[in-house]
Formats: C-alpha cells, sequence, structure tokens
C-alpha cells in the first residue's frame, strides 16, 4: 500500500468517525468533536483496513496532517 493510498483510508476513517464532511491536514482530532471512545474507534477502524495507528498516537499528534505520516 503506499503512502497516498494510506492516507486515503485514513481519511475516510477520520471522515466516518467523526461525522465531518472533510478532513484538512491542520484540522485536530480532538477540536473536529473527538474524544477518547471515538480514537478508540478509528484505530479500530483502521486496524480493519490494514493501517496501525497506536491509540497513543492520535493523543500525541492529533492533527491529520501528522498522523496521516
Amino acid at each position: 500500500m503506499t503512502q497516498t493510498e494510506m492516507k486515503e483510508i485514513f481519511r475516510q476513517g477520520w471522515l466516518e468517525v467523526l461525522n465531518v464532511e472533510e478532513v484538512r491536514d491542520e484540522d485536530d482530532f480532538f477540536n473536529a468533536g473527538g474524544n477518547s471512545i471515538m480514537a478508540v474507534q478509528l484505530s479500530s477502524w483502521l486496524v480493519q483496513k490494514g493501517v496501525k495507528l497506536e491509540l497513543t498516537d492520535i493523543f500525541m499528534s492529533s492533527t491529520f496532517g501528522a498522523l496521516a505520516e
């Protein structure tokens, strides 16, 4: 899977879990309405799609751009 494909899967996870229409690199997970339960949901959603993201990563670097890297 390429970096571009992974970023698109990651974007889809954010859109679905946060129930938002758009995600930009500077968007912060928690400022966009996310909480700790949604962080677990996002992590699980991504694992199901073959993308590993540690739950702690969401709390350490919560912007889309930083996490997508």
